[in-house]
């Protein structure tokens, strides 16, 4: 997912650009993405077992 895809969500989700809860809603996308990416690995490592 890409920046604007984060900006996308949490305007959907209605916080207002330039506020510290924007900022705070972009930074947890991106964890959620690298989240979902590390499980992926992991699910891959295990199917290598």
């Amino acid at each position: 997912m890409t920046l604007e895809n984060h900006k996308k969500v949490c305007d959907g989700y209605g916080f207002t650009k330039g506020t510290d809860a924007y900022a705070n809603c972009l930074m947890r996308q991106d964890e959620l993405e690298d989240a979902d990416e590390q499980k992926m690995m992991d699910r891959e490592d295990q199917k290598e077992k």
